[in-house]
């Protein structure tokens, strides 16, 4: 199944999606913060790493997915949409601007500067889950009960 298909649609399987990233991203953020703590700067590469991963495989290919899908059939269905759709796509844009940050701080070997990126991250992820969540709940509850 595409993730532009209908998981994307629905509150609750959107929000597992969320979910499951999250809980990567959050796990990769601990033990990156633990390694640093240590001292290890090598094992803490190593996290980044995976934390990159997460962030380019799940959630900014989950972005890209509800921006050619979910996003393009709001603004199709739904007159004034451009507000919140241009406001769900600035957070997509702040979350890969994170990544980057990541990528350049572990690049110039500035482990603390990546954390900090990380940690933007996770809080712009968290907050635009959750205003995502809000908006396809509403959709939902206009739309009686979901749309395929």
């Amino acid at each position: 199944m595409s993730m532009s298909g209908p998981a994307l649609r629905q509150v609750t399987s959107h929000q597992a999606i969320h979910e499951n990233a999250w809980h990567e991203v959050e796990t990769a953020l601990q033990a990156a913060e633990n390694v640093l703590l240590q001292g290890d700067g090598e094992r803490f590469a190593e996290v980044a790493e995976v934390l990159l991963e997460v962030a380019e495989a799940r959630v900014l290919a989950h972005a890209h997915e509800e921006e050619i899908g979910l996003y393009r059939e709001w603004s199709e269905r739904f007159r004034d949409s451009d507000g919140f759709i241009e406001a769900l796509k600035g957070e997509h844009r702040q979350l890969r601007r994170a990544v980057l940050a990541i990528e350049d701080g572990m690049v110039d070997g500035r482990h603390p500067d990546a954390l900090a990126a990380m940690h933007e991250f996770a809080s712009v992820l968290t907050s635009h889950s959750a205003h995502e969540e809000k908006i396809l709940t509403e959709v939902e509850a206009e739309k009686g009960g979901g749309y395929r």
